[in-house]
């Protein structure tokens, strides 16, 4: 059976966060080994925590929120990219990639060789896309960005480049994915935000699907 691929990163105590952002915390406050009846907890994180939608509000005043995009937007033909051991995703790398007007572009960098997600500081030396090309991405028509580090943005871009010309141009970006796991190739993404009113971004469960398993699901 072919696999679906689930490119969330854990929610806990240890989930990487970006540097100032509030820690993700869940509470028990019913507690069955306590003799409570049942079982409940509460959390406490930033929208930005763990695997996640930017949506255009959150660099661009009177941008789309979570609930202005139609549902439809978040189920996407989509194509993982490796990009070796780049530095930076540049243009010239983004220009040699065979894809599609509307393709989702999730990137898969040496942030995930070098398991940054899982680790518990921020280096200066991660993988991200320069201001260059996140225009390009832009001219393609990329329906998503993704990729596996906790922002788009190089390190030191005080202008937010990378954000400011996908979210500018309505494209929404899915940050801190596990591609680490995934071959590169061509899938339908499914990342769902939380119907949240008014949020420049909301946690996501999401998954690939390859064609194989679709056309599993479709015949079952």
């Amino acid at each position: 059976m072919s696999p679906i691929y689930d490119i969330s990163i854990p929610l806990n105590d240890k989930t990487l966060v970006y540097p100032g952002d509030p820690p993700f915390v869940r509470e028990r406050t019913s507690d069955l080994e306590q003799g409570a009846p049942f079982n409940f907890s509460h959390i406490s994180c930033g929208l930005h925590t763990g695997t996640h939608l930017d949506m255009p509000a959150h660099f661009i005043r009177e941008g789309d929120t979570a609930l202005d995009i139609d549902i439809s937007r978040w189920i996407l033909p989509a194509l993982v990219v490796n990009t070796g051991e780049a530095r930076e995703i540049t243009a010239e790398l983004i220009a040699s990639i065979l894809m599609e007007p509307g393709d989702a572009l999730l990137f898969q960098t040496r942030n995930s060789k070098r398991g940054l997600l899982r680790g518990t500081t921020v280096p200066d030396d991660y993988t991200a896309l320069t201001p260059e090309a996140a225009r390009l991405c832009v001219e393609l028509k990329c329906s998503l960005v993704g990729i596996d580090w906790l922002t788009v943005d190089l390190a030191g871009d005080q202008e937010y480049g990378a954000h400011r010309s996908l979210l500018g141009a309505r494209i929404p970006i899915l940050e801190c994915i596990d591609l680490s796991g995934v071959p590169v190739g061509r899938y339908t993404l499914v990342a769902l935000p939380l119907p949240l009113e008014g949020a420049e971004a909301s946690l996501s469960r999401a998954i690939l699907l390859s064609p194989a398993s679709l056309a599993l699901n479709h015949h079952s």
